[in-house]
């Protein structure tokens, strides 16, 4: 569902904006994988108000999903590599941490009662 809505999107934007397609991926790809790893963290985290009713390791996570983390990063690098967004690291990398860190904010705000 992530991938597939990352995709159109970039896809909408790279169209309609004339970028190249893989940096629009590389980017969009870049914002959704931090995003979705800052809300999982938040999600296990204090900050979550909602309590656990079970007691399973909240930390847990299985090999498939450190595979595809590994394999969504190798590839999001790889894409980055070939883009022209590379002669702007650090502004790209402060803008991917900006956003999602307001983005991860907002969420935990939202969820407080």
């Amino acid at each position: 569902m992530v991938a597939a809505a990352t995709l159109i999107a970039a896809a909408v934007t790279a169209k309609l904006f004339e970028f190249r397609i893989w940096e629009t991926i590389a980017l969009f790809g870049a914002y959704a994988t931090l995003l979705v790893i800052l809300l999982w963290t938040i999600k296990h985290s204090a900050l979550w108000p909602i309590p656990r009713t079970d007691n399973s390791s909240v930390w847990q996570f299985s090999m498939g999903q450190l595979l595809l983390l590994m394999t969504v990063v190798a590839v999001l690098l790889s894409l980055f590599r070939a883009s022209e967004l590379r002669e702007l690291g650090e502004a790209v990398a402060s803008d991917l941490v900006t956003n999602s860190a307001l983005v991860a904010a907002l969420v935990v705000i939202w969820a407080k009662p």
